[in-house]
């Protein structure tokens, strides 16, 4: 079987490309570094084309939730390897190819990683839609189109357990959405399993080719940080396609918890004093000014240091200096026919219009802030930079 094997500079790119395209969310880069690390060390990470695959090859789906904080994600790469194990023998399938769900450092590199460590082909390509913000729901939401029976296999740790849990799920997209979901308001760190899926299905239903195009847009800002922050920022533009770079500074951020999780808003002055606000939810959903919104998910927002590091939304604290990207949505709804207008307004929706509660205003207020960053300095974290 054809395929390209994964080194140390490709791995870099890729997590950077991967913290671009999650636009401020996507898990721990820290911690996708080292499993890419890991990955190109173990010698077996081989990204192949779907074409390199036959028409009968299973195919297993991987995410993984962390609840851990960013400086100390709780992950462990074992625990997805247990839970294809729990999938390939409750399911009784044969996986002969990984698909990582969403984007992000740490899913993607958590997949490479686990490619690695199995030897089992990764495939270029991941499944992410514009129906939702959170990407295992969007996955959920496109496997309830054709598969009114889902198996999940789920292994990992609740937050401040000691045991770890281990589960098989053969369930309605109902069934495995609310088990996600209570494991998700628990905290804790888990890898999901989802499949067996058939190669025609994938072809037909994930983002081919988006692992290659990750890498391209990692390798288009790391090669561009030498000329500094805004000259990165205008090759990452450029990349995806972007409309405005806009230099801005933090003047404050606001967090708060949801019952489908973790809710920002980041106020930001812009160079002419006036006020921006993102709005964070799983990644940036919204950049609003005076005049109204400039960008709404699913377009990109992206965020970069001043020295053009890619940051997510928590890496964001008062008086730090950064670059906004703003780009039209770079993933196609891979279901025929689906009209741009049924994708649903994020931003009125965390807003709580017709609710008395509005989720969004809460957290502006600061109600109940998950936690405080001074800002006073930009993690750089590329190598050489």
């Amino acid at each position: 079987m054809g395929g390209t094997n994964l080194d140390a500079r490709t791995a870099e790119n890729a997590v950077l490309g991967s913290v671009v395209m999650a636009a401020g969310g996507g898990g721990s880069v820290e911690l996708g570094l080292r499993l890419g690390q890991m990955a190109v060390e173990l010698g077996h990470a081989s990204r192949v084309s779907l074409d390199c695959l036959s028409s009968t090859t299973e195919i297993a789906a991987v995410a993984a939730l962390d609840e851990g904080t960013r400086e100390h994600p709780s992950y462990r790469l074992a625990y997805h390897r247990r839970a294809l194990e729990l999938l390939t023998s409750n399911a009784k399938a044969d996986v002969g190819g990984l698909v990582p769900v969403g984007g992000g450092a740490l899913n993607v590199m958590a997949s490479w990683g686990q490619a690695a460590l199995l030897d089992i082909p990764l495939i270029d390509a991941s499944f992410e839609t514009p129906a939702h913000p959170c990407p295992w729901r969007a996955f959920v939401d496109l496997l309830a189109h054709d598969v009114p029976v889902i198996s999940l296999a789920v292994v990992g740790k609740p937050a401040g357990g000691e045991e770890q849990l281990e589960t098989f799920l053969r369930g309605g997209p109902g069934a495995v959405s609310t088990l996600i979901e209570r494991l998700a308001a628990a905290g804790g760190s888990y890898a999901l399993c989802f499949g067996p899926l058939s190669s025609k299905w994938v072809r037909g239903r994930a983002q081919v080719g988006r692992m290659s195009r990750l890498i391209e847009v990692g390798g288009v800002l790391r090669r561009a940080t030498a000329d500094g922050g805004r000259m990165v920022a205008q090759a990452v533009s450029q990349a995806v396609g972007g409309q405005l770079v806009m230099p801005a500074t933090v003047a404050k951020t606001s967090w708060t918890r949801t019952d489908g999780g973790a809710l920002g808003v980041i106020r930001l002055l812009d160079e002419k004093e006036r006020s921006v606000r993102l709005t964070h939810w799983h990644r940036y959903v919204a950049l609003e000014g005076d005049d109204g919104r400039l960008a709404t998910f699913p377009d990109l927002i992206v965020t970069l240091g001043a020295r053009g590091t890619p940051l997510q939304a928590d890496e964001l604290g008062e008086g730090q200096d950064v670059f906004v990207v703003m780009a039209p949505p770079q993933i196609p709804s891979p279901l025929e026919g689906a009209a741009p207008e049924a994708v649903p307004d994020w931003l009125a929706v965390l807003k709580g219009e017709g609710s008395s509660t509005p989720a969004v205003a809460a957290c502006a207020e600061d109600r109940g802030p998950l936690s405080s960053r001074d800002g006073s300095r930009e993690v750089e974290r590329m190598r050489g930079s």
